[in-house]
């Protein structure tokens, strides 16, 4: 069979490598697989057993032309990566989104949102947007983590848990660390940085790298820091400081897994579940409280900095076992947040707790069907 992916949101990147873990099982089942993204998103397609095509205008997307595509590719089935930024995206430029679910060939989607739990009101921080109702008529892949391992849809998307200590070596090789240094990585996505996001939520991605660089620092580590772009405001960190571009999947498997913890402000991110997989302790920060002492910043509420989705993303995490497995603290609580890093840094005793729940979360997670079983059942109940 032949299958064509479709990523029309350039800042998807994380849902991209979501969705090459799927194309590669299908390709190893004998399928092929089409992928059509912007031009942006090809670093996270490096090296896939896919085959990729640009698509830089999605305004360009008519009905016509997406017909045409589905077509002329012979697809079999076409897969949206993700449903929430496909829908928003398109909703966004004007164009009807009921067309998604009736072109030639049968529709899926990766759901990374668990829209059935989160509901259709994203609570963005310059505002509310609700998704057009017929995403829910789409047959959905759900990954877990982040979702609930019941959610309908669910399947694993990790790798196979690993250490690996040659990878080890190799990141921190890379990076010129000594034995004794506290790695803290911190990837970011394009749509969390300054450079790409609107003005209303620009005060937020300009406050937030201080408050973690100066965390950091107080803490005795580095901060490597995989994004698109620099870090405003971390100048506190010298050069205890790291940025490295977005890397292919395999680099930034090193780079996990040289790293003492993951610090992450998105609770949705696909890079925590690399550090389940890899045993490296996570620290989600978040933030839902006013300023916590006089002279903190006044930030609006987060739970996917600096985008806000506090609503969304604590509807997802209610009676989840994922929100039990990752350690999480309030980002102006000075106290809870340095208390976290010394203990998962330099606490043999709390890093061996960390893992131990890490272990058997992935032992539950491991029960659920491959992302290449899910798809192919889905597509069994897809429209004909």
């Amino acid at each position: 069979m032949r299958h064509l992916f479709l990523t029309v949101h350039e800042c998807a990147f994380g849902e991209v490598l979501l969705a090459r873990r799927i194309a590669e099982e299908l390709a190893l089942g004998g399928d092929e697989v089409w992928y059509l993204a912007p031009r942006a998103l090809a670093p996270a397609l490096r090296g896939a057993a896919v085959r990729f095509g640009t698509i830089d205008h999605a305004r360009g997307l008519t009905d016509r032309v997406l017909s045409a595509i589905v077509a002329d590719s012979g697809a079999d089935s076409v897969f949206l990566v993700d449903a929430m930024s496909t829908f928003s995206a398109l909703a966004s430029m004007g164009q009807d989104c009921g067309r998604l679910v009736a072109l030639p060939a049968p529709v899926l989607a990766l759901d990374v949102w668990d829209l059935a739990t989160s509901g259709l009101v994203i609570d963005f921080t310059d505002g509310w947007f609700e998704l057009d109702a017929r995403v829910l008529g789409v047959p959905r892949l759900v990954p877990v983590p982040f979702a609930r391992p019941t959610a309908a849809g669910a399947y694993r998307s990790l790798r196979a848990p690993t250490v690996d200590p040659a990878a080890r070596a190799r990141g921190r090789a890379r990076l010129g660390l000594a034995a004794g240094d506290a790695m803290v990585l911190f990837p970011t996505a394009t749509w969390q940085h300054v450079e790409a996001v609107k003005p209303q939520t620009q005060p937020s991605a300009r406050a937030v790298p201080a408050l973690l660089a100066a965390y950091v620092k107080a803490a005795g580590a580095r901060l490597v820091h995989v994004g698109p772009w620099r870090l405003p405001g971390i100048e506190v960190l010298g050069d205890a400081y790291h940025h490295l571009p977005q890397l292919p999947p395999a680099e930034f498997a090193d780079l996990m897994a040289a790293a003492d913890l993951l610090l992450s402000l998105n609770a949705s991110a696909t890079s925590i579940g690399g550090a389940l997989a890899a045993r490296v302790p996570v620290l989600l920060l978040h933030h839902e409280s006013p300023p916590a002492r006089v002279g903190a910043p006044s930030l609006a509420p987060f739970r996917a900095w600096p985008y806000g989705l506090s609503r969304l993303l604590a509807g997802v995490l209610a009676n989840n076992p994922f929100a039990g497995v990752v350690a999480s603290a309030e980002l102006l609580d000075e106290p809870a947040v340095l208390g976290a890093l010394e203990s998962l840094l330099r606490d043999p005793r709390a890093i061996a707790e960390a893992r131990q729940r890490t272990d058997g979360y992935l032992a539950e997670v491991a029960t659920l069907p491959s992302g290449r079983e899910r798809y192919l059942e889905a597509l069994r109940t897809a429209r004909p």
